[in-house]
């Protein structure tokens, strides 16, 4: 079980009392404050209506158009190549070769929410690779910051630093802090520049996907509600039916 840091509280002190504060007027917040212990993660399912009532910090994020940006379901996944915590670089193509791959972002060491799900993955790395598949996490903080991650959390499967957002770019994932999330981080003393390489005003879309061997993402995990991401049990059944040539997608705005 992951230790957090003060930063990790600190971000999850953010996450549950920024809703209040971001939240469009006359818009109830969630009853329920999320447990960075028990992460909310979505079974596959249709997007949520359009007259659902959204609460949490989803509908702050959606506001700056980031999930209409990010790839979906049926695009062309962006070739990449980028430095591994675990040695030596990542290239997309190349792990192409040998089978599907798991592709999710994380916001960063900091992120309760986002350690929680790397632990998840890594409990499951048996039956990723017997699946087939490569595990890769990606994050826009610098290379010391990923492997302090990769050291809290005890992972072993790919974890890259996309130091520049480039690659975060090119899959339409990076989105710039709304100004009432700005001030909550600058309240609790969270830089994220100092993480983030002078990246301070910008994170990642907590994005999963899978992708088959031609290139397709097959399917794509798509909310912008941080405190839910794509359990392993979907990316393992998203994986195990692509030789069946399915797709599946939970694309939410």
């Amino acid at each position: 079980m992951p230790k957090f840091s003060k930063f990790a509280k600190a971000s999850f002190m953010f996450s549950t009392l920024a809703l209040a504060a971001v939240a469009p007027e006359g818009q109830k917040t969630s009853p329920v404050t999320p447990d960075p212990a028990k992460p909310t993660t979505s079974p596959v399912q249709p997007a949520a209506p359009a007259d659902a009532k959204a609460s949490g910090p989803g509908p702050v994020i959606a506001s700056t158009g980031v999930v209409d940006r990010a790839k979906k379901l049926g695009d062309t996944a962006p070739d990449f190549t980028l430095p591994d915590a675990q040695g030596g670089t990542f290239v997309l193509k190349d792990a192409l070769v040998k089978g599907p791959v798991v592709l999710t972002w994380f916001r960063g060491e900091w992120c309760p929410f986002c350690n929680k799900q790397l632990v998840g993955l890594q409990e499951r790395m048996k039956d990723f690779e017997a699946a087939g598949a490569t595990v890769v996490a990606i994050s826009p903080q610098t290379m010391d910051h990923t492997q302090a991650t990769v050291t809290k959390d005890s992972v072993r499967f790919h974890m890259l630093s996309d130091e520049g957002f480039k690659v975060g770019e090119a899959y339409g994932v990076k989105y710039e802090v709304p100004p009432a999330m700005k001030e909550q981080l600058k309240k609790y003393k969270l830089d994220l520049s100092k993480y983030n390489g002078g990246e301070g005003d910008a994170l990642p879309l907590t994005v999963s996907y899978v992708i088959d061997q031609q290139g397709v993402i097959r399917y794509a995990f798509i909310d912008p509600d941080y405190t839910k991401r794509a359990s392993p049990d979907d990316l393992l059944a998203a994986v195990n039916k692509i030789k069946g040539g399915q797709t599946q997608s939970t694309d939410k705005k």
